[in-house]
C-alpha cells in the first residue's frame, strides 16, 4: 500500500518536473543579458559573433541547446586574458537571424555554418573547440569534418554520441527533452530539439577522431 501511494505521487509530479526539466535544459537556466556584437553574414542571413583575436590557436565557444554567447559571459572574459576568443549566437539565438528552413538542426549542419561563419570574419584555425552539453556534438562533428582545423576539443558536460538511445534502452528518464515539447518552443529551438538524436548518430566518438587532444569536464554535483 505504502509503494503504491508513493508511487501515485511521483506520478502526480511528474507533469511539473518533467516541464522543469525542460525549460532548464533548453534555456540552460541561463542569464541572457543584452550585448553589443559584431555581426557577419552566412547564407543570406546575419550572425552575431564576438571575437578577441591575436595569437592561434582560437578557443571557439559552441553553447549547449537552448544557449547563446550570453551562457559563457565569464568564462569567455577569463579565457580572452591568455588565448584567443570567438564565440557567436548560432541561427535564432539572441540577435542572430533564423535560417527558417523547417528542418531538424543537425549536427552536421551547425558545423558547417561555423565554418562558413569563421571563413567570412577571417578567423583562421587552428581551433580548440569548447562545446557544452549538445553543444559538444556540435564539435565533435566540426573537428570529423574540418580534421586540419582543429587542435583540440574540451567537452563540457558534453551529450555523448547515442544518449538518448542508450538512456532509453536502459528505461531511464528523461533522456531527451520530449518532441511534442519542441513544438511550443521558438523555431530554432524546436529545430535543435528535434535534431538532437541525428545529431547523436552523426557525431563522432572521441576514439574515432585519433589522437586529436580531448578534454571532458563533467559536474558530479547538480
Amino acid at each position: 500500500m505504502l509503494r503504491r501511494q508513493r508511487q501515485q505521487q511521483q506520478n502526480k509530479r511528474s507533469p511539473f518536473v518533467l516541464l522543469i526539466f525542460c525549460v532548464c535544459m533548453v534555456s540552460g537556466c541561463a542569464d541572457h543579458r543584452s550585448h553589443s556584437w559584431q555581426r557577419a553574414r552566412v547564407e543570406s542571413h546575419t550572425m552575431s559573433f564576438t571575437t578577441q583575436k591575436d595569437r592561434a590557436p582560437v578557443v571557439v565557444f559552441e553553447s549547449g541547446l537552448g544557449d547563446g554567447i550570453s551562457s559563457w559571459d565569464s568564462i569567455y572574459a577569463q579565457v580572452s586574458q591568455f588565448a584567443s576568443v570567438f564565440a557567436y549566437n548560432r541561427p535564432g539565438y539572441e540577435d542572430s537571424e533564423d535560417f527558417g528552413t523547417g528542418k531538424p538542426r543537425t549536427a552536421e549542419d551547425v558545423a558547417r555554418t561555423l565554418k562558413q561563419l569563421l571563413n567570412n570574419t577571417e578567423t583562421p584555425g587552428p581551433y580548440i573547440l569548447v562545446g557544452h552539453s549538445a553543444g559538444g556534438l556540435y564539435s565533435l562533428k566540426f573537428a570529423e569534418l574540418y580534421p586540419n582545423d582543429v587542435a583540440g576539443i574540451v567537452l563540457v558536460d558534453g551529450r555523448p554520441k547515442n544518449f538518448t538511445k542508450a538512456c532509453e534502452k536502459e528505461d531511464l528518464w528523461p533522456c531527451a527533452p520530449p518532441k511534442a515539447f519542441a513544438y511550443l518552443m521558438p523555431s530554432h529551438i524546436k529545430a535543435e530539439i528535434l535534431g538532437l538524436e541525428l545529431s547523436e548518430d552523426q557525431a563522432p566518438t572521441p576514439q574515432e577522431l585519433g589522437d586529436l587532444p580531448i578534454t571532458g569536464i563533467t559536474a558530479t554535483k547538480p
